[in-house]
């Protein structure tokens, strides 16, 4: 189960071909907007830059570049995705995603992190703030930059309260069961 959900453009022409007004579509992707930007813009608070770790994490995909770099050979076959794992399987394609060369182990003599996102999270645990470190503020604006961009894109809006599950009509769910089970 997955939640909450993010419908393609298909979608969107599907439904507003059905009589759901463009303003609703708008509105809702102005809030999938803000809700990619400000957790990449919020630095005050308590618990900030441990909000913002989670964001740039979660933006740059990087526990599952972290996963793949650990179990190279079986990472394929659990699944573990190296892109955004919202990316869908339609022929669209990004020409500026992989414009530069994706670098895949950290740097053996300088130990500097592999992708911009982990740059950021080892500024962040070294307890760097983006206010009073310029180069940490330029990393984020460039991160919040290509989110803005990828969300832009591929045209994807996150609807509140939803939920998108699989489920197994007929006679395969009891047969699965009974198998299972015996």
């Amino acid at each position: 189960m997955q939640s909450p959900v993010q419908i393609s453009r298909e979608m969107i022409i599907n439904l507003s071909e059905n009589g759901v007004s463009s303003g609703i579509f708008i509105d809702l992707f102005c809030q999938s907007m803000e809700n990619i930007i400000s957790p990449l813009l919020n630095w005050d608070g308590q618990d900030a830059m441990a909000k913002l770790w989670a964001a740039v994490a979660k933006e740059g995909n990087v526990m599952a570049a972290r996963i793949a770099r650990e179990s190279v050979w079986t990472a394929r076959a659990r699944g573990v995705q190296l892109y955004n794992q919202d990316d869908s399987t339609e022929d669209y394609k990004d020409d500026n995603s992989l414009s530069h060369s994706v670098a895949w182990w950290a740097d053996e003599i300088s130990g500097c992190p592999s992708s911009l996102e982990e740059t950021i999270m080892s500024f962040l645990d070294t307890g760097f703030h983006p206010v009073s470190n310029s180069a940490l503020a330029e990393k984020l604006h460039i991160v919040a930059r290509k989110a803005v961009k990828s969300c832009i894109s591929k045209s994807r809006v996150t609807i509140p309260m939803s939920c998108s599950a699989l489920i197994v009509p007929g006679m395969l769910f009891s047969f699965l069961l009974s198998y299972f089970i015996s």
